[in-house]
């Protein structure tokens, strides 16, 4: 994080080295914000933004895209400027999410004036237009810096800008990343435009923007609420703030609003959305409306975000959409329970396996059958089913259908063991699908996701014995012998 910090302030410092003043930048366009969806709710970004607009808005918010998008914009902007926006973003297993988005602005007509020899009039000379372009490509994907899992991504981008027959190109680079700190809340820091016109020889728009973001779910999951505030330091002008806020019912119906402080041209905006799922395919249609200041108009957005290959409930996930779900390098710390009273095995009898043969158990239970595996590596001491049942007897503690963290967490401390696993199987297309997850105790955290598929005809010992020896193997537990139990797997 000191590192974060660090790069934060020298960005922050090369803008002020580097910036001029208020129209001291080239292709301004590129300030024009894309997607209705950030509009509505006053552009407060850069900690929020999950979705291929991720492109423009941060490019670390690819990492959160897991499926194929599309985003088309209109703009019906100040003045009778149009502004169109198209973007795809499509993830690459076990390397990250490309995305690809095109810009273009037009004028329309502008009336041409021509001065006469003493300035004391003009006179119309026919129309010419101005246009602007951005083609970008960019990439995002997660990774753990320092302990601490983060979503990291970049975008290059070709500019341009055409009046009459004078064309201009330049080239940008956008850098950022986002983090989920705590549980439901969002920082994100972004650096967007730094490059150079080249012909002009002029600095593009560059800005700092270092934002947050939170998701209130008070009332349950079908009335969810987000805030998002964004600093937004343009490297040629004064600070400026972001806030938006934005209402779903049942993520379908979305109620928008925001305002923008210390923005010449604007301050208050607006918007709604309605998302609506046909098959594996989710569309979101989203509306926002500006009010413009000092009588230039208004400015109103229409966009559509195309969501492709969703699963239907009973899919079977795919191994790497399962890790970064529930594995501990991408999943925040949750907070450890308040201490339970442990009851320690009795001093007597001996609650812990001895290292055997993994088929002198039950064939027929596979949580037996993984507890037995896992006692085989001789990396963990395995607390025997018999044991486990007996304390959770004496403690009154229902212990089937435990698959959560927090619940791991709970039965854990009353085993009074380091580790414990749970999970769950699921069949489909004859196959079984085995995921399994191994929970610290004492920090209530998730260190180890993963998960193994055969077919439901085949012998499991050789695909498990597979499973449980990657996890064993993982480098979290390569000092000593740490206890651990196996729960009941859930049944999906």
């Amino acid at each position: 994080m000191k590192k974060i910090v660090l790069l934060a302030g020298i960005l922050i410092l090369s803008g002020y080295i580097f910036a001029g003043g208020p129209g001291s930048t080239a292709d301004n366009f590129l300030r024009i914000g894309t997607g209705a969806r950030a509009s509505g709710m006053g552009e407060a970004q850069v900690a929020i933004s999950d979705s291929v607009d991720s492109i423009y808005w941060n490019p670390a918010g690819l990492a959160l895209v897991k499926n194929t998008e599309i985003s088309l914009m209109h703009l019906m902007y100040w003045q009778g400027i149009n502004y169109e926006y198209a973007a795809i973003a499509f993830p690459v297993k076990k390397i990250g999410t490309f995305g690809i988005s095109v810009d273009y602005l037009a004028s329309g007509d502008i009336v041409k004036t021509t001065e006469n020899s003493t300035g004391s009039a003009y006179t119309e000379a026919g129309t010419f237009s101005y246009t602007a372009f951005a083609g970008t490509i960019s990439y995002g994907n997660r990774f753990v810096i320092e302990k601490m899992p983060m979503n990291l991504g970049a975008s290059i981008k070709i500019v341009g800008d055409k009046i009459e027959d004078d064309l201009s190109l330049g080239a940008g680079l956008d850098i950022g990343l986002t983090s989920a700190l705590i549980k439901n809340g969002y920082l994100g820091i972004a650096v967007n435009n730094l490059g150079v016109a080249f012909a002009k020889n002029t600095l593009l728009p560059a800005q700092l923007k270092v934002g947050g973001g939170y998701l209130f779910d008070l009332l349950g999951k079908d009335h969810l609420v987000v805030l998002a505030v964004d600093g937004i330091l343009p490297f040629d002008s004064s600070l400026k703030l972001n806030t938006g806020i934005e209402y779903s019912f049942q993520k379908t119906i979305f109620l928008r609003a925001g305002y923008k402080v210390n923005y010449a041209l604007e301050n208050f905006t607006a918007g709604a959305g309605f998302r609506l799922g046909i098959d594996r395919t989710q569309y979101e249609l989203n509306y926002s409306y500006t009010p413009g200041l000092e009588g230039v108009g208004t400015s109103q957005r229409i966009s559509l975000l195309v969501r492709f290959g969703l699963a239907k409930p009973g899919d079977i996930p795919d191994q790497q959409d399962y890790e970064e779900k529930y594995s501990g390098r991408n999943t925040p710390a949750v907070p450890a329970l308040k201490n339970i009273p442990v009851i320690n095995a009795p001093a007597n009898k001996d609650y812990y396996s001895k290292t055997v043969p993994a088929k002198t158990k039950n064939e027929s239970a596979l949580s037996e059958k993984i507890s037995s595996l896992f006692s085989g590596t001789s990396k963990f001491k395995v607390m025997e089913k018999t044991g486990m049942e007996e304390i959770f007897k004496a403690r009154k503690y229902l212990s089937s259908g435990c698959a959560n963290i927090d619940c791991a967490s709970e039965a854990g401390r009353i085993l009074n063991v380091r580790y414990i696993v749970v999970g769950s199987t699921a069949s489909a297309d004859k196959k079984i699908l085995v995921n399994l997850r191994v929970v610290d105790v004492e920090n209530s955290r998730i260190v180890v996701a993963d998960m193994e598929r055969f077919l439901v005809s085949e012998d499991s010992s050789v695909p498990l014995k597979k499973l449980v020896d990657r996890i064993s193997n993982m480098s979290v537990f390569k000092n000593g012998v740490n206890s651990l139990a196996v729960m009941e797997l859930e049944q999906r």
